[in-house]
């Protein structure tokens, strides 16, 4: 009897061994399948932060490259609205230089000086291209002024000087030229 209580005491044990053996196997599944949710919840996880990062990156990326290309595209554009002001200006000097130099040119001097009052402490200054001018300009002023030339005068036109009151009424073209441009520059605007 010895050997078949034996038997069965070792048939038990084996039996309970097998039982725990198969419980410690399905526990350790479920642990498995657990830890494997897990992974894969944290990868899933650490792979969507991946992308947002790479997704706000890029936005980033895309914002600075798009205000760079508006940056450029703004500095061209004021570039080239520089170009044509001058250019507008350069055609301007060139019809003033002509004017200068037309029959309407001699009218436009003498109506510059038709309101002006002059006497002996009168110095009219005009550019030394104009000095011809002198002799028909007396017969607006009289012939108590005096005439000299101005070499800061370049397109022409004229100045009146008032020895008495220490005034220059500045009558250029060059002034009135440079007026015109700041005129243009506070008042123009870039649509």
């Amino acid at each position: 009897m010895n050997d078949t209580n034996l038997n069965e005491f070792i048939e038990a044990v084996n039996t309970d061994v097998d039982k725990k053996i198969e419980e410690m196997q399905v526990r350790a599944e479920e642990q498995r399948i657990s830890l494997l949710e897990d992974a894969e919840d944290e990868a899933l996880n650490n792979a969507y932060i991946k992308i947002k990062s790479c997704v706000t990156e890029e936005k980033y990326k895309s914002k600075i490259a798009v205000s760079k290309a508006e940056q450029e595209a703004r500095v061209k554009l004021l570039t080239y609205r520089e170009f044509l002001v001058e250019k507008m200006f350069c055609s301007i000097y060139d019809k003033l230089i002509h004017f200068t130099e037309s029959e309407a040119y001699k009218t436009f001097l003498q109506s510059l000086l038709k309101d002006e009052k002059t006497d002996e402490d009168t110095i009219i200054y005009l550019r030394e291209k104009d000095l011809i001018y002198e002799e028909m300009l007396r017969e607006v002023t009289g012939p108590s002024c005096t005439f000299e030339t101005d070499s800061g005068i370049e397109i022409g036109g004229l100045s009146v000087f008032d020895r008495k009151r220490s005034v220059l009424n500045n009558k250029t073209l060059d002034i009135m030229f440079e007026e015109q441009k700041k005129n243009f520059s506070s008042s123009y605007r870039l649509a």
